[in-house]
């Protein structure tokens, strides 16, 4: 099976996929973000360089096409729920938005990694109106449950390949423990977090502590590191364009720095809870620092250097993963077309360019 012709289709559909799910959700991203700007003469140029360095992401590269995966359907999706929850006001925006990331969340079960801050933003929308609170929540419940009905019955309703007899249960069990592998340990390989810099010596934390202990752990460092983020999102959700129109006087000019707030916060907090869950949960991959790199990579216009430096140690600590997929070259190559790209980018932008409508009306993140 594995011959040429294989194989090169196998890599045109990651990267047919990488333009149509990627591609398209970084474009409603960088578009929505242009209307942000202060400058309408110098936003298109603006936006466009930021879905080029987006798009040119060398860790998210590097993975997919060279490591071969698909993890860019999966931000993708995860990206397009993001840009509907934030949609302005009307809460059928956030029902749409949850269909797209439960069809991330099935896709890639490191889209979890979000999981909280999604969850506690839609929390904040549901009590934004609380005469409506049970009403939207059960909406989302219904959502969810429809969206992953329909993609987990092909498994319940189909045994294994090698017509072993198992219970529907048992189905729903098996699909349990792929998704969470306990069996696999701490972490994997040389993953650049806590665990694996912690089990080195003289240190050595996971030969001192007992397998069944280890899980648990993990799982209250992920909850403290996280927690923050949850909180702001939450206040964030329960934050409406309705509120912020009754107390300024410029309805059109509050309503768009309100939807921004909304979008960058989405973005910051998903960053957040997933670097949480990279640095400090139980069996961590290398290549589970993509899943904080893609909403990060938008965020361009918030903080530029964050963006560039966060870019670039993304990349540099999958170094040997890359190795063992001899990859060397194609990460030179890459972290040097990446640097260009940054250079072209600084000298054709001026002081000014990418400024949000007002930074002094912006709410800090975690304030």
């Amino acid at each position: 099976i594995e011959d040429r012709t294989h194989k090169a289709y196998m890599r045109a559909t990651v990267l047919v996929l990488d333009l149509l799910v990627y591609g398209s959700a970084v474009w409603l991203a960088c578009n929505r973000s242009k209307k942000f700007t202060n400058q309408p003469n110098k936003s298109d140029q603006f936006s466009l360089w930021m879905m080029l360095l987006a798009l040119s992401q060398p860790a998210i590269i590097l993975i997919d096409h060279g490591h071969f995966q698909y993890n860019t359907v999966a931000l993708g999706w995860s990206i397009t729920a993001f840009y509907f929850m934030t949609k302005g006001s009307d809460f059928f925006n956030c029902i749409i938005g949850s269909i797209f990331f439960c069809l991330a969340l099935n896709f890639k079960q490191m889209t979890l990694y979000y999981a909280p801050v999604v969850f506690a933003y839609l929390l904040g929308r549901c009590f934004s109106d609380r005469q409506r609170l049970v009403q939207r929540f059960v909406y989302l419940g219904i959502t969810v449950i429809i969206t992953f009905g329909l993609m987990w019955a092909p498994f319940f309703l189909n045994g294994p390949s090698n017509h072993e007899e198992v219970t529907i249960l048992g189905r729903g069990l098996q699909i349990l423990k792929r998704i969470f592998p306990f069996q696999r340990g701490l972490f994997e390989s040389k993953v650049a977090n806590l665990w694996c810099a912690l089990s080195t010596k003289p240190i050595s934390i996971r030969d001192h502590l007992p397998a069944d202990l280890q899980p648990i752990l993990a799982l209250g460092l992920t909850v403290l590191l996280m927690l923050p983020s949850c909180v702001a999102l939450f206040r964030v959700g329960t934050i409406t364009i309705a509120t912020s129109t009754k107390v300024h006087n410029d309805a059109n000019t509050n309503a768009n720095a309100n939807d921004d707030l909304h979008w960058k916060s989405m973005l910051w907090g998903a960053t957040s809870c997933s670097l949480s869950f990279f640095l400090a949960s139980f069996q961590v991959h290398e290549k589970s620092i993509l899943i904080a790199l893609a909403p990060a990579a938008l965020l361009l216009d918030s903080d530029e250097s964050f963006v560039q430096y966060f870019s670039i140690a993304c990349a540099w600590s999958l170094w040997p993963l890359l190795q063992v997929d001899q990859l060397d070259l194609a990460y030179t190559c890459m972290m040097i077309i990446f640097g260009c790209l940054l250079w072209l980018y600084h000298g054709n932008k001026k002081p000014t360019d990418g400024m949000t409508v007002d930074r002094k009306q912006q709410i800090s993140f975690f304030s």
